[in-house]
């Protein structure tokens, strides 16, 4: 009888393991963002960016007053009015102004952080090794 198994090795770098790896990953990680939170955060910012709930709601292919109760949802989690509402446009206040500052800047430390795993992916060694019965 002739029997062959193939297996799959993966080394990860020490590094990306963390200081003690006896502690698994999830441990080590903060409490996960809430759809619901990521939701608004997106929504906010395609406001800020498309100065409008139109033009926000077209961006993420959403009806405008779905955009508009998504801000409206992050204003009442806050306890504070981040958009000053017109009929005709749509103003950051000045609590929403730096609340959508810190947001880019996380959002471009997220890219860079994904960026920089994906080339730390390069570093991960992968072996085969088959085994044969006879």
């Amino acid at each position: 009888m002739k029997c062959i198994g193939t297996r799959l090795l993966r080394f990860q770098r020490a590094d990306m393991l963390g200081s003690d790896s006896s502690i698994p990953l999830y441990a080590m990680s903060p409490e996960p963002l809430e759809t619901r939170h990521s939701d608004e955060i997106a929504t906010l910012l395609a406001v800020a960016i498309n100065g409008s709930f139109v033009a926000a709601g077209r961006a993420l292919q959403r009806h405008p007053s779905v955009v508009s109760k998504r801000v409206a949802a992050m204003e009442i989690r806050l306890g504070v009015r981040l958009i000053e509402r017109s009929k005709r446009r749509v103003r950051l206040t000045p609590a929403g102004a730096q609340l959508t500052q810190r947001l880019r800047g996380a959002l471009d430390a997220i890219t860079e952080a994904q960026q920089e795993a994906s080339l730390g992916a390069m570093d991960v060694r992968v072996g085969l090794s088959a085994s044969y019965c006879v």
